[in-house]
This record gives C-alpha cells, sequence and structure tokens, in this order.
C-alpha cells in the first residue's frame, strides 16, 4: 500500500498514435482543470489537419506544438509531407 505522499502524481495529459498505411492519427489530451502547452514529436515532415474541423493546420517537420484548454481533446490527421506538393 502506498503511502499518501508516495502516490504517483496524476497523469495531466496524454498523447497516443495510431499507424495507417497512408496516414498517421494522434490523438491529445488535456486531462487537467489547467491549460497546457504540449509538443507532439514526429519523425519526419506531415501535412496536419484536425480531424473535427477539417481545418488544416500547415506543414510541420519533427514537432507540432499546440495549446490545450482544460479538459480538451485533440485528433490529428498527419500525412507524410515528402509526396505533398504545396
Amino acid at each position: 500500500m502506498l503511502i499518501e505522499s508516495e502516490k504517483p502524481p496524476p497523469k495531466t495529459s496524454s498523447i497516443d498514435r495510431i499507424d495507417f498505411a497512408e496516414q498517421r492519427v494522434v490523438c491529445v489530451f488535456n486531462w487537467s482543470d489547467e491549460p497546457c502547452d504540449l509538443a507532439v514529436h514526429l519523425p519526419g515532415s506531415y501535412a496536419i489537419s484536425d480531424y473535427w474541423t477539417q481545418k488544416a493546420l500547415g506543414r510541420f517537420h519533427e514537432i507540432i506544438h499546440m495549446h490545450m484548454a482544460p479538459h480538451s481533446a485533440r485528433l490529428l490527421t498527419c500525412y507524410p509531407a515528402d509526396d505533398l506538393l504545396f
């Protein structure tokens, strides 16, 4: 049994991904009561859009920084940008 002071801190955010043949889907969650800034690391360049709003977020190389409202989630679709012409 853990003593109160030995309990791990509550999880305040999480980032998971699902890889498909032609795209990667990244799920970002802020479980906290406070806003937070998160960095999502990706191997290479990707054209990224918000799945729910269908808004194009742009082309990113290896990292995307996001500001997350309290108790929010984002679902990002990521297509390899090396083959895309902008």
